[in-house]
């Protein structure tokens, strides 16, 4: 995108064309920031026909599937349909302790197995996220006599999510209650019922997301489970509010509440 913008400016085309249509492989990230630009779509529009008409690799990234992006002509939208879609789920909660462990060893940060848990636990975000974490422990540690602490994680995690402060779970229990128009009692009982399955599970997603508490302090309060359904429960809403915009404006909703 910087190229582009830069071969405006200069206006030597020629150059630009023959570097990009002359490829091997072309990997684009974040497709969605070409939304405000309609010259760079055009442009890559040709690029992709002649990368594609002489049989080289594309891969493209994006936040969404190839129709939930409304700006996209159909030209390109139909072209992204040729080839093989996947869908990248955030990775599990043992995938970015492995994560988290290994970009802290090669930042030679000397962190704990359960320090690197805890972070795991609560950074369910994306890969930047975590590495944003690691670099911020990293400059902690360049300041003399200091140490991760469970503290300075703590802090550090805030300043990078924004989280202002933490919220108690029966904090989180009663704005779901109020919000779903069960009690408290029916969120950490047993009954499976399926009008109490939907906040049972947002109890836990928010619960993991803003408290303090370990998986499996969440699971003991609400109801007595273990930390893999609370797991269950996180992913599952994760997912969901991905494609239903009303369950992701209640949480939000849920979530101002709790941080004010």
């Amino acid at each position: 995108m910087n190229h582009f913008v830069s071969t405006i400016r200069s206006n030597n085309w020629d150059e630009f064309r023959n570097l990009y249509r002359n490829l091997d492989v072309l990997l684009l990230d974040d497709i969605q920031f070409f939304e405000n630009l309609q010259g760079c779509r055009d442009e890559f529009f040709h690029t992709f026909n002649a990368l594609y008409n002489a049989r080289k690799q594309i891969v493209i990234t994006s936040d969404s599937a190839p129709e939930s992006l409304s700006f996209l002509e159909d030209r390109l939208v139909s072209r992204f349909k040729w080839g093989l879609l996947c869908s990248i789920d955030s990775p599990t909660v043992e995938t970015r302790v492995a994560i988290i462990e290994k970009k802290a060893s090669l930042m030679n940060i000397n962190l704990t197995h359960d320090f690197a848990s805890y972070l795991a636990e609560r950074l369910h975000g994306n890969i930047r996220e975590i590495e944003c974490v690691i670099i911020r422990l990293g400059k902690e540690l360049k300041v003399p006599r200091n140490t991760i602490t469970l503290d300075s994680i703590k802090k550090v995690i805030r300043e990078v999510t924004g989280i202002k402060k933490a919220a108690s779970i029966e904090a989180v229990l009663y704005a779901v209650s109020d919000r779903f128009n069960v009690s408290i009692s029916q969120l950490q009982s047993k009954s499976r019922m399926r009008s109490l399955v939907l906040p049972r599970q947002v109890a836990m997603h928010l619960s993991r997301k803003l408290t303090n508490m370990s998986l499996t302090e969440i699971g003991g309060f609400i109801g007595g489970r273990d930390h893999s359904t609370v797991i269950h429960a996180d992913e599952k809403i994760a997912k969901m509010i991905k494609k239903d915009k009303n369950l992701l404006f209640v949480l939000q909703k849920i979530e101002s509440e709790l941080q004010r």
